[in-house]
């Protein structure tokens, strides 16, 4: 699912869709598809708008993963339950996984697939445990099925959120059928899912025992990244072709090809994209995206789009925070 405007990680998403931010590197939709091939699953279907070409330019026909990819039109972007009724030609007869293409799950989504196509479960949802429950659809359980979804509610009843995987039996067409939109105008998944336990259908759950992200805040952006560099090992992974001088590494730090980087302190869990340049800076828990040049910054938890430039004087004693969109200026 990746047709999503993105509005809560503007400024960022209005240059390339939320799935193609770089995690460690890597955009996150790389993550979904090596998460689904370990499931089993060689044929996926991407869920896409007329105005996001460079997801079909990055993965092109799946060769490089060993899958075969689809692309399939969503047309506005009304909810999860219709861009999964946007793909019904391309699921057939066939039970079917579903993931979010800004979440990031490291949890094996193959026990969602046995749910539904081995134990007898009409559908099955992927939850973790979460500290702030308000901010997530939250799920209600007994006895090892689900009884009942609330979305953000003010006072949740369980710390169990939705983690952006579910699994579905082709049963599933009929309630996305008789779906109507919701007060938001939108196709709401949660609205099938109750649909599903109003007819005392099966819906079973897998608890995710490791962190889970929603790559679709500046925040948990920098938290994803920061994680998947911690599970890397404390190492600095350096690019070809990247000029080093004067400058202290704290590893982790990860720089891209082409890189200038000259008199600054880099790290830890920082991040710099192809054919930056840095001079005079110190960047902590950061995120860079490539061609942004950088000059006299101290900064910590922030990110900085691509071909972005700011000249800035080095403040020593007290870092700043930067949320900076693709080709702003901040000239002093």
């Amino acid at each position: 699912m990746c047709a999503g405007k993105g509005t809560r990680i503007q400024p960022f998403s209005y240059s390339r869709p939320k799935c193609m931010l770089p995690v460690n590197g890597i955009p996150v939709i790389d993550y979904s598809i090596r998460q689904l091939k370990r499931a089993g699953v060689s044929e996926i279907g991407i869920v896409i708008h007329a105005s996001q070409p460079s997801i079909r330019e990055h993965l092109g026909s799946g060769d490089r993963h060993g899958v075969s990819i689809t692309y399939l039109q969503q047309q506005e972007t009304r909810g999860l339950a219709d861009a999964i009724r946007s793909g019904r030609s391309f699921l057939g007869g066939d039970s079917f996984l579903v993931m979010l293409g800004d979440n990031l799950i490291e949890g094996p989504v193959e026990a969602l697939r046995t749910a539904v196509e081995m134990e007898g479960a009409h559908g099955a949802i992927m939850l973790a445990r979460v500290e702030n429950p308000r901010q997530f659809g939250v799920a209600v359980v007994e006895q090892g099925r689900v009884v009942d979804l609330e979305e953000k509610p003010e006072h949740p009843r369980s710390d169990l959120a939705i983690a952006g995987a579910y699994a579905f039996r082709t049963g599933v067409w009929l309630h996305i059928d008789r779906l109507r939109p919701s007060r938001r105008g939108e196709y709401e998944l949660t609205d099938v899912l109750q649909m599903m336990i109003g007819q005392t259908e099966k819906i079973v759950y897998s608890l995710l025992d490791t962190p889970f992200f929603d790559v679709g805040t500046p925040e948990q952006w920098i938290a994803a990244n920061r994680h998947l560099m911690a599970e890397d090992g404390s190492r600095n992974v350096i690019a070809d072709g990247v000029d080093l001088e004067g400058t202290v590494l704290i590893p982790p730090v990860r720089i891209g090809k082409g890189a200038t980087i000259r008199n600054s302190r880099l790290g830890p869990f920082v991040t710099v994209g192809e054919s930056c340049r840095l001079e005079a800076c110190t960047i902590d828990n950061s995120i860079i995206l490539e061609q942004a040049e950088l000059a006299h910054l101290y900064a910590l938890n922030s990110a900085f789009g691509a071909m972005s430039r700011i000249n800035a004087p080095l403040a020593t004693n007290k870092p700043a925070r930067f949320i900076i969109g693709d080709k702003s200026s901040i000239i002093e």
